[in-house]
């Protein structure tokens, strides 16, 4: 009974995005004040006497602006032990003090029979606000196919240095293609994010984002749409494991050549390399001890020769020749 309020949910509009005044942190809210809703859950002790709940805002009984009023009786669970009552309701609106007042601070009191609780309705009005409420990581998410539900993206690790995160903000954003993202303390190392699109085309508060280049390390994240003054922080590891996979060829290999074969195809992978698309990495391929093959190289018949690799690092139109005059292979 210390904590009996279980909900108390600030809303933009009746189907808004809840925003939960029960936690320490003063959620943010940028919509027209009128637009103001509360839906609201608590538990109390059951009373013979009690037939509705009387509920007070700021002092002042606002039973003409409460709807939805539900009482779920709770059983007692043994001897001894007293009986409850879930109450819900949901406060059509809230009167904002002042003109109105960036600091919102509100009371909230129910009375059931001879109980009666009180708490703080405590907010912050930005107008126009976009806040950003959840934030996503949608593991193992490449772009396409099906979308995961995703995790928490604080204190996320992520297995790449480029990952999808779902956004989720308590109003549709008017440009979602202005997130932005940014190291903390301040960095002067980007981070590169794509608006991918909505998760949903009929809601628009929920928005999926490619972020590319992510540094190696624990970073604190904080992101914030373009014009907003509240933004949302993220701690996010990632631990870089790249490498270079040879799918055809293993160490010591005995190679079967066919007749007339004239070289032997490398089928590989270059596998997470955060420089992977800037133009400063250089791969490279040896054989014998002469280089083969080379991103930074242009020739298609002389050594070293031209290195093209996919958008994944995938190795492609790989041969290396064998024989004379040109081979770098022998029999």
């Amino acid at each position: 009974e210390t904590k009996p309020f279980t909900q108390l949910d600030l809303l933009e509009g009746s189907t808004g995005l809840a925003q939960s005044m029960l936690s320490g942190a003063r959620p943010t809210y940028g919509g027209i004040p009128n637009d103001a809703n509360v839906k609201v859950q608590l538990l109390l002790p059951e009373s013979e006497a009690a037939v509705s709940p009387i509920i007070e805002v700021d002092d002042s009984d606002v039973d003409t602006g409460v709807n939805n009023i539900e009482i779920e009786p709770i059983p007692s669970v043994g001897q001894n032990t007293p009986s409850y009552v879930l109450i819900s309701f949901d406060i059509d609106s809230i009167n904002f003090k002042g003109a109105p007042d960036r600091l919102q601070n509100h009371s909230l009191s129910v009375k059931y029979g001879d109980k009666t609780v009180t708490t703080n309705m405590n907010f912050e009005y930005v107008a126009n606000a976009v806040v950003i409420t959840g934030l996503k990581y949608l593991k193992d998410y490449n772009g396409s196919g099906p979308i995961p539900d995703g995790v928490a993206l604080d204190g996320a690790s992520v297995s790449g240095s480029n990952f999808y995160i779902l956004v989720e903000t308590s109003r549709a954003p008017s440009d979602p293609t202005t997130l932005g993202a940014e190291y903390l303390p301040r960095s002067t190392s980007p981070i590169v994010i794509n608006h991918k699109g909505p998760l949903n085309p009929t809601d628009l508060t929920k928005n999926i984002y490619e972020i590319k280049g992510f540094k190696t390390g624990n970073q604190v994240v904080q992101f914030k749409y373009s014009g907003s003054v509240t933004g949302r922080n993220a701690t996010i590891s990632f631990a870089s494991k790249s490498f270079i996979s040879v799918e055809n060829l293993t160490d010591g290999q005995t190679h079967d050549l066919k007749d007339n074969a004239t070289g032997v195809p490398i089928l590989g992978k270059y596998i997470g390399f955060d420089t992977l698309d800037s133009p400063f990495f250089v791969a490279e391929i040896f054989a014998n001890g002469t280089k083969a093959y080379s991103t930074a190289a242009t020739g298609s018949t002389t050594f070293p020769r031209n290195l093209t690799l996919g958008a994944d690092g995938e190795i492609n139109n790989v041969l290396i020749p064998i024989g004379e005059p040109d081979g770098l292979l022998f029999f």
